[in-house]
């Protein structure tokens, strides 16, 4: 009997051991990744609505730099936040910044005269990857005296 008290002990043991590594129980539900095949395609890019595309901001005396503009897109639906890029160029090499925007408008400040080119896409963790960019627009900004 005492055998098999042992065996039976040693077993469950083993037994633990055994779903314990293999099922390690809950994680953190912040650490949560889900499977791709519970992700779904992300929808269409965002539409850049303003500054129109050409538009030439012109600064002055009696407006010196820097001044805001406020850059606008079409809302995704679901979407958890939007990345912002600006360049001076249109492959968006020299980049002036990237931005993680969580509503559908982002205020920059223009500090000198050149070509500014913009571009949005989406992220929300329900999706497979970030939406397409957007089409690059572009803006000017020139200071007369």
């Amino acid at each position: 009997m005492k055998v098999f008290h042992s065996v039976t002990k040693i077993f469950f043991i083993v037994l633990a051991i055994v779903l314990l590594y293999h099922y390690p129980g809950c994680k953190d539900p912040h650490e949560y990744e889900p499977g791709n095949d519970s992700l779904v395609p992300p929808p269409s890019a965002p539409q850049l609505l303003y500054p129109r595309d050409d538009t030439v901001c012109w600064y002055d005396v009696w407006h010196p730099y820097p001044n805001d503009i406020e850059l606008g897109w079409s809302n995704i639906d679901d979407a958890q936040y939007y990345e912002l890029e600006l360049a001076h160029d249109s492959t968006f090499t020299d980049l002036l910044g990237d931005y993680r925007v969580y509503t559908y408008h982002y205020t920059y400040t223009i500090s000198h005269d050149g070509v500014y080119h913009w571009r949005v896409r989406a992220y929300s963790d329900h999706w497979t990857w970030f939406t397409d960019w957007s089409g690059t627009w572009k803006f000017y900004s020139w200071y007369r005296p």
